[in-house]
């Protein structure tokens, strides 16, 4: 397998800084051309050296954002914009963060997914199917996103919520689901 991009030298608080070995086009359609500088990583473990995907920097849209500890970036997601992605948070598939965004803990972003603007999705939170959280949104607890739902706004999505099939949350809206799952508390 060739290699995408390598490690250069630490730069901040042990973070790495990658740089492109090839070129290779993003899902937004812009080329990262090789030699170019990605974001700032702890180490490979944080970055597929398979698929598109890619931690900006360097550009207008692409800044100094930050994947870290065991969070894992994989197929075509990117993070851009100041964003950071960290914990035990997965991104895959086609994924976006970017604009100040954060995904942490155990999150996990999937399926054509985007946080921006300002959002968060932690814990074991879930999205998935073209969901959206942009605007201050929150996306937290074991909250799942699927089939293009929506939270923006200042909205908050807490607990063992399911947003599903186009559903959304907006303008201070706060959606929290107490019981379990199973519904035996």
């Amino acid at each position: 397998m060739e290699k995408k991009y390598e490690l250069t030298e630490t730069v901040y608080r042990n973070f790495y800084r990658i740089k492109a070995l090839k070129d290779f086009q993003l899902i937004t359609g812009e080329m990262v051309k090789k030699g170019d500088l990605g974001g700032l990583v702890d180490g490979e473990h944080n970055l597929s050296q398979e698929g598109n995907c890619w931690i900006g920097y360097n550009t207008v849209v692409y800044d100094n954002s930050i994947v870290s500890g065991n969070a894992v970036m994989q197929d075509n997601s990117i993070v851009c914009g100041n964003s950071i992605v960290s914990g035990n948070a997965v991104m895959k598939d086609n994924s976006w963060a970017y604009d100040n965004s954060t995904v942490s803990g155990n999150a996990v972003m999937q399926d054509n997914s985007v946080v921006c603007g300002n959002s968060i999705v932690s814990g074991n939170a879930i999205m998935k199917d073209y969901s959206w959280a942009k605007d201050n949104a929150t996306i937290s607890g074991n909250a799942v996103m699927k089939n293009f739902s929506r939270a923006y706004d200042n909205s908050i999505v807490s607990g063992n919520a399911i947003m599903k099939d186009y559903s959304c949350a907006d303008g201070d809206s706060i959606i929290t689901v107490t019981t379990d799952l199973l519904g035996t508390n």
